[in-house]
């Protein structure tokens, strides 16, 4: 799916926007430009559009897919289509016509790309995903890469380029800083769905986009999307298994009770001498929640149980997006613009 998206359209206009003076110091050079206008849809997501040339082109930044469907859990991979959406957006929503020739050029592909989020979800097993997050981040740095972490929850590759970049990163945690709108359609079923998701997400910055010739909008079809994002899977080059055992980040968050328990199960000594009967299972049965069974010894619950980490990242565990998406407006897919 597209997600952030920037891009710049022909459109003449009468010049929109304060203008803001900027001084150089050194030289005393004075340049005058444009501040940018924020048009938010009914969710509170916000489009940032700025009027650039004197009026003969806006450039336009937003993510694309909850500016368009109220969240980013899935989406549409039409580059056109979704370009062709926003520009009505942005001229509905700052109240200015469009030529039929400029509205036929943008559907024709005859916009600039200057950067663009490609995010592809995977489904695996939800209790694994810091596991796979910490192994994946560990091979890379072994692989002299450029890599950076946000709170272990999310791995980078080349976090900071201005050419591209790669991240994984759990969907679930992150709609916790990022909760979905409480006015959106099916909520609690969107949050269900996030589970267990696993989400890489590829940027392309200008440079990027002239190394590869997807400058203009008319080489992006979905078929280069697709293209696009494999390749960065195989170049992500995944590879290694992870151990299903709870990681330091997720042992802190336990209750203290389970916190002691886990520990204590992990230093390989007999629970059976520590806690009663009864006790014990209600300990066992909320970490099995977890992914744990203290009922084997450690070594042995940790050690036969692996999961290959390109495995996940297959073609079978790739999510579009599920059928009742469309029975409540939840997806945006662009009709064939012509």
């Amino acid at each position: 799916m597209i997600d952030d998206l920037d891009f710049t359209f022909n459109c003449k206009h009468l010049s929109i926007g304060n203008i803001l003076r900027n001084i150089e110091v050194s030289t005393g050079v004075i340049r005058d430009y444009r501040k940018g206008i924020e048009i938010a849809n009914k969710f509170g997501d916000k489009l940032f559009v700025k009027s650039n040339n004197n009026g003969e082109c806006f450039r336009v930044k937003t993510c694309a897919a909850k500016f368009l469907q109220g969240h980013n859990l899935f989406g549409s991979n039409d580059v056109i289509g979704i370009t062709h959406a926003l520009v009505l957006e942005v001229t509905k929503g700052l109240n200015i016509s469009i030529a039929e020739k400029e509205l036929a050029a943008i559907k024709r592909g005859e916009f600039t790309v200057n950067s663009i989020d490609i995010a592809w979800s995977y489904r695996v097993n939800g209790k694994l995903i810091p596991n796979i997050i910490h192994e994946v981040g560990n091979v890379w740095r072994l692989q002299g890469r450029n890599v950076s972490n946000y709170y272990k929850e999310s791995v980078y590759l080349n976090q900071h380029s201005k050419v591209l970049a790669f991240k994984l990163y759990d969907k679930k945690r992150e709609l916790g800083n990022k909760p979905l709108p409480a006015n959106i359609a099916q909520r609690d079923k969107l949050l269900t769905y996030a589970k267990g998701l696993i989400r890489a997400e590829l940027t392309l910055h200008s440079l990027a986009l002239r190394n590869h010739g997807l400058t203009l909008g008319r080489n992006w079809s979905i078929v280069k999307v697709k293209e696009m994002m494999e390749l960065a899977i195989t170049q992500a080059a995944f590879n290694g298994s992870v151990k299903h055992k709870l990681m330091p980040l997720q042992v802190m968050r336990l209750k203290l009770t389970l916190r002691q328990v886990y520990g204590l199960w992990a230093s390989g000594i007999d629970l059976n001498h520590a806690y009663s009967s009864q006790t014990l299972r209600r300990h066992r049965n909320a970490l099995l929640s977890k992914g744990i069974d203290i009922k084997q010894p450690p070594v042995k619950a940790i050690r036969t149980k692996k999961t290959d980490i390109a495995c996940c990242f297959s073609e079978d565990n790739k999510c579009t997006y599920p059928s009742w998406a469309k029975d409540h407006g939840l997806i945006f897919l662009p009709k064939k613009v012509k």
